[in-house]
């Protein structure tokens, strides 16, 4: 049976990421996520250190919360004044995400009994995969 999957006021999504927003700033959090959105960067059974950041820079991943009060970690596309845009690496969905559901920045990735730091050289990851997708996606199509 299918748990009772109800969507949350937009009020209580933002109150959601301002308490872990502020969990994060007091000291670094491991969170463990799912799915293939982020892979291979990011896989199933792995752990994100979430520290604290003042605004995402593009290809850095971070950790917010959707609209609908789900909790995402995506890589950061670009950044407006007052929202960022994320992806995640293996999705074509793009998220439009205000600052306030935004709740830290994804410094390491703990995976298999392995810790790796995610930094500069993650980030060029994230653009060939993303650009690798976006040459095939003409091909293709």
């Amino acid at each position: 049976m299918e748990p009772d999957r109800r969507e949350e006021t937009p009020a209580a999504v933002r109150a959601k990421a301002r308490v872990l927003r502020r969990r994060v700033e007091q000291g670094s959090l491991w969170l463990s996520v799912e799915g293939e959105s982020m892979g291979p960067t990011l896989g199933g059974d792995s752990e994100v250190l979430l520290v604290g950041a003042v605004r995402p820079r593009r290809g850095e991943i971070w950790a917010f919360y959707s609209d609908t009060g789900d909790l995402v970690v995506h890589r950061c596309l670009r950044v407006t004044s007052t929202a960022a845009v994320f992806q995640g690496d293996r999705h074509r969905r793009i998220d439009t995400i205000d600052d306030d559901l935004l709740v830290g920045r994804a410094a390491a990735v703990r995976r298999d009994g392995r810790t790796r730091p995610l930094g500069r050289g993650n980030r060029l990851r994230g653009w060939t995969l993303r650009t690798r997708r976006a040459l095939k996606a003409r091909l293709v199509g």
